[in-house]
């Protein structure tokens, strides 16, 4: 969900702040009556505020984009959706744009919170190593997974990785 606020530019070099509170994705049509209703008569809208949790918004975005961009977003689903907000968080995509585009390079182990349950699912999970027993308990998991980390990144919606 990306929720900006729209203000009328004029207006707003005027003194004035003239604006509302939008939540994108909205219809097109939608959209241009709000952005009709801020406007009146004047040409000029900017984003003054916004609330999203995994971009920032310049206050000249183009707003026709951004929705659809936050429809593509809102046509995933919610672990797709989470691999793109990882994506962004990591920075390994510069754009939403991009991360949208990119979402089935990566992949997200939601459950991994940090380097200990990073080494953890490597040494006893993934099947990846061939690990006797009676010698993974003398693996530092933590030091372990800060090294695998340096193929990804232990993001607040869990480990990112490109695959």
């Amino acid at each position: 969900m990306i929720k900006v606020f729209i203000t009328n530019l004029a207006k707003y070099n005027e003194g004035y702040l003239i604006g509302d509170w939008i939540t994108l994705p909205l219809p097109e049509e939608e959209l241009d009556e709000v952005i009709e209703k801020i406007l009146g008569d004047d040409e000029e809208y900017f984003i003054t505020d916004y609330e999203c949790e995994f971009m920032e918004v310049p206050e000249y975005y183009n707003l026709h984009k951004l929705n659809e961009l936050a429809e593509q977003l809102d046509n995933l689903d919610e672990y797709e959706q989470k691999k793109v907000k990882a994506i962004l968080e990591w920075g390994a995509c510069s754009s939403l744009e991009d991360a949208i585009d990119r979402v089935d390079n990566f992949n997200l182990q939601e459950d991994i919170e940090d380097y200990e349950d990073l080494g953890s699912y490597y040494v006893y999970d993934s099947g990846i190593y061939d690990i006797p027993d009676n010698i993974k308990w003398y693996i530092d998991l933590e030091r372990f997974g800060r090294d695998l980390a340096m193929d990804g990144y232990i993001s607040k919606y869990g480990f990112i990785e490109e695959c």
